[in-house]
């Protein structure tokens, strides 16, 4: 075995190896460098390229809602809205109807288009209107036949 010292000896030989491989870092000594200032002066404008116009895509569901909207005097919010005035659900049960007969949509995605409605909602709209087309289509057909009466009349006379 080793002695104590010569243990010393040699971690301190094998340390000098390992260190000895790393180099100094260099030392830079700078000298301050004095320019004169410059006013600033701003880059002289390029000619900014226009930018792309905006391309809005509108979804069929949106136009068929847009359509509604205009015809019943309102915005396309006012159909999503909350609003359980006449005029408004009215508007809803046209939108969802033509959405469901126009695009053949299942009705929870008819129930999301028009501001996150359960698809149940939606059916009920949807006959709702189907009634009031029915009832419709009653009273112009009997109007149609006042009307012919009328004409007859007013031939014969």
């Amino acid at each position: 075995m080793q002695t104590l010292e010569e243990m010393h000896e040699h971690y301190k030989a094998v340390r000098a190896r390992l260190n000895a491989g790393k180099p100094k870092p260099p030392v830079i000594k700078a000298e301050p460098v004095f320019v004169e200032a410059q006013p600033y002066v701003p880059p002289k404008p390029e000619s900014t390229p226009k930018p792309d116009p905006i391309v809005v895509l509108i979804t069929p569901t949106h136009r068929i809602l847009q359509e509604v909207a205009a015809k019943h005097g309102m915005k396309v919010s006012d159909i999503k809205g909350r609003c359980q005035k006449w005029k408004y659900t009215n508007a809803r049960h046209e939108a969802a109807y033509r959405i469901s007969k126009e695009l053949k949509l299942s009705l929870p995605k008819i129930g999301r288009c028009m501001g996150f409605r359960d698809h149940t909602t939606i059916l009920n709209s949807i006959r709702k209107y189907e009634k009031c087309l029915a009832k419709e289509t009653e009273l112009s057909g009997e109007a149609s036949r006042f009307e012919g009466s009328q004409l007859r009349n007013e031939i014969r006379a």
